[in-house]
């Protein structure tokens, strides 16, 4: 593949799930929309989620952590030990929900006319140096770059640039937060003023994520970790994923953005 594909899908959400094609060329998808979760009954599990209620408890007995079991479009299973959904820190989750806001940003731009720097659509192609003023690892960077964490590389030809995993974001992709509200500011009434209003705008609002927070609301995003979450809106992130980036029958984000975050990309890297 030449289109780098991203490394910021690493993520800790277990979802199993199944989708078709509809005539309007959207998958014919199932989710909550802004509802609650409905948890199915434990008495249909079997023949709504087609799970075994055994294995399940087998599941929650081996796991003893929070988790849950979305399957065509369903809560189908959830397991707390303690008690409760409660919010958390969810550290390197954050990548995955980076990326789908990212991939956001990009088809809420598609149609940018560029005469300029910092103007125009946001494209992976794209060299970082058309969207930030300064930034400290390789000037020849392009946004896929920073995405595969590769772009420290002093050489970014293939076979010279190997994939090290920027764990806390600061040695290159917390800089995607300037990029994207470099983008958002081209049109902030329709796309919000920053990255904290685009995300509540396009993800948080439409997912009906009514238990997130990213970065403390701050409109520059650390995006390597600091989503507090719970498991209810992780697996709603999740199913935005396994439906192709469609939500309540409206696309979100590209399939091509999707099918970038969820395969290899660089051949010569991770």
């Amino acid at each position: 593949m030449n289109t780098p594909i991203y490394s910021l899908i690493a993520a800790s959400i277990f979802l199993a799930a199944c989708s078709g094609s509809s005539s309007e060329n959207l998958p014919a998808t199932r989710d909550p929309g802004q509802s609650a979760w409905e948890l199915v009954a434990p008495s249909a599990v079997a023949e709504d989620c087609q799970l075994d209620p055994d294995l399940l408890a087998q599941a929650d007995a081996l796991l003893d952590s929070p988790w849950a079991v979305i399957r065509y479009g369903k809560l189908c299973h959830e397991y707390y030990p303690d008690g409760g959904d409660a919010p958390s820190e969810v550290y390197s989750t954050t990548k995955t929900l980076s990326a789908v806001v990212m991939g956001m940003v990009e088809y809420q731009s598609r149609d940018f006319v560029r005469n300029g720097r910092k103007t125009g659509p946001l494209k992976d192609s794209d060299r970082v140096d058309h969207w930030l003023d300064d930034f400290s690892f390789n000037p020849d960077a392009k946004v896929g770059h920073v995405l595969s964490m590769v772009a420290y590389n002093e050489d970014l030809s293939p076979g010279n640039r190997p994939h090290d995993y920027d764990a806390n974001g600061n040695r290159e992709i917390n800089r995607l937060s300037d990029v994207m509200n470099a983008v958002i500011a081209q049109d902030p009434e329709r796309l919000g003023n920053n990255l904290e209003e685009f995300a509540q705008r396009f993800l948080f609002g439409r997912l009906g994520m009514n238990n997130s927070v990213w970065s403390d609301g701050s409109p520059d995003k650390i995006l390597a970790y600091s989503w507090d979450s719970t498991v209810r809106d992780m697996g709603r992130l999740g199913l935005l994923i396994v439906n192709d980036g469609v939500w309540a029958g409206e696309r979100l984000l590209s399939s091509e953005w999707i099918d970038k975050i969820t395969h290899p990309g660089l051949e010569d890297s991770n």
